[in-house]
């Protein structure tokens, strides 16, 4: 059975730690970006998490109720200083059903969006700026339990998807709403030729703080 490391979402934080200090000691002022360009001064990077509510539709006649599990990780990209740009996300987490009549099940998944940003408001990464974004996702969902019963060998696997979301952004601190709809499951070999059609969706609120 394949487990992640939670020390890593650990040392992830700590070193998000140490690096706010000087990151927030830089005089706010900024040179003039290309709209084009990374972000605000270059290659953006964010610290960022929050729950995500998660749900089913109905499957093989199943009836699932929504429960809370969370994401953290890290985000890269999107273009702080210009208005249109490409963000990737690498987020660990927890994603917890509750199935009528059998219990909790949860899932441990590492989800990977990747999206177009659209950027309005003030360029400063001290300013104020709201945001559009949209795009795909990719999903390795590994150690399934329902209850305490560990059901991975028949649910780690993949899913794909896609998330389309809005939110803001002021003094490097930012808050977005996304939601998540997935599309096709892929089973734990990757054999593409025997996708399933995928009925998850879920809401997703992130807390982010941005590091440059």
């Amino acid at each position: 059975m394949t487990r992640f490391p939670l020390r890593i979402v650990a040392i992830v934080f700590v070193a998000a730690i140490c690096c706010a200090a000087p990151v927030l000691a830089q005089d706010p002022a900024m040179p003039a970006q290309d709209n084009y360009s990374s972000g605000g001064r270059g290659f953006g990077v964010q610290v960022l998490g929050g729950p995500l509510f998660a749900d089913y539709e109905d499957v093989a006649g199943l009836d699932f109720n929504r429960r809370t599990g969370y994401l953290v990780g890290l985000a890269f990209g999107g273009n702080r200083g210009g208005v249109i740009g490409v963000e990737a996300d690498v987020l660990y987490g927890s994603k917890p059903v509750d199935i009528a009549g059998l219990g909790r099940f949860k899932q441990s998944v590492v989800h990977v969006p990747v999206m177009l940003k659209l950027n309005l408001g003030q360029e400063s990464a001290h300013g104020f700026r709201a945001f559009l974004l949209g795009g795909g996702y990719f999903e390795w969902q590994f150690n399934g339990k329902l209850q305490d019963v560990d059901l991975s060998e028949d649910t780690s696997g993949y899913e794909v998807g896609f998330t389309v979301g809005a939110g803001f952004e002021v003094l490097r601190l930012g808050v977005q709403a996304r939601y998540l709809r997935g599309m096709r499951g892929i089973d734990r070999s990757f054999d593409l030729s025997e996708t399933i059609e995928m009925k998850s969706n879920g809401f997703l609120l992130l807390f982010a703080f941005r590091l440059n």
